[in-house]
């Protein structure tokens, strides 16, 4: 009979599941886990549905990551040298990606800027689309390629979702951090004074109308892909294993 296959339906998702257990200590896992599960499937899901019941079994994984069980996590992680030695390679290749596309995009900004006037009429035009504009968009794909694919290979390598989002997420930062340090350095060298449009306080012009608060912002989005890539990172190494022993 198939009864395993309904019954795995109302499981809320591993990867969640396995997150919970590694912010809990070992002697409340099988405690916590087996409560959180019962509720989730005698009244949660017949209630809310699978999205919602998800959610919220998310929002009670959320609850227990406080600095301590994130420390724990973290200090388990560390032991594992040969997942580290794997990730870090992973980390330091995404990370000076991200930098060396953001600096090519403020490269472009201070070489060959936009005329303000020329892209002020060109947005009150019908026929305007940031598509004609690729400076605007194409870095932020380009970052969030990286980003999603440091996560996936992270988690393809290591076998664990957490190595893609650890990777992404320091390889952002760190990126970023690059990046910001030399746009400061050029504002600090530039001799003049004022932007294109005559403000005399063109502090930070030639950081290419990225938003100062980056680092923070780039870290979530680093998270955040990462996670995502260490899903289908995890996916298909699980499933080039099911095909090894099949």
């Amino acid at each position: 009979m198939n009864s395993e296959g309904p019954r795995r339906e109302k499981h809320p998702p591993a990867w969640a599941d396995s997150v919970l257990r590694a912010l809990l200590p070992s002697r409340s896992q099988d405690t916590v886990t087996g409560d959180l599960l019962e509720e989730y499937i005698e009244v949660v899901l017949p209630s809310r549905g699978v999205l919602r019941a998800n959610l919220w079994y998310l929002r009670q994984v959320a609850s227990f990551a406080t600095a301590r069980s994130v420390f724990r996590l973290l200090t388990h992680l560390t032991k594992e040298e040969v997942m580290f030695e794997r990730l870090w390679r992973v980390t330091l290749v995404c990370g000076l990606l991200v930098a060396a596309v953001l600096l090519t995009r403020l490269l472009f900004d201070r070489f060959d800027p936009v005329d303000p006037v020329e892209r002020f009429l060109a947005q009150a035009r019908d026929d305007y689309s940031e598509f004609n504009y690729p400076r605007r968009w194409m870095p932020a794909v380009a970052v969030a390629a990286i980003l999603l694919g440091g996560g996936l290979f992270a988690a393809w390598r290591t076998g664990r979702i957490a190595m893609g989002t650890m990777a992404a997420g320091i390889a952002s930062s760190a990126g970023t951090i690059v990046y910001v340090c030399l746009a400061v350095l050029a504002n600090v060298l530039s001799t003049s004074s004022q932007d294109p449009l005559g403000d005399p306080s063109a502090t930070l012009r030639y950081f290419g109308n990225v938003p100062t608060g980056l680092v923070p912002m780039l870290a979530l989005l680093g998270l955040i892909l990462g996670t995502m890539g260490g899903v289908f990172g995890w996916a298909l190494r699980a499933a080039k294993i099911a095909r090894s022993h099949g």
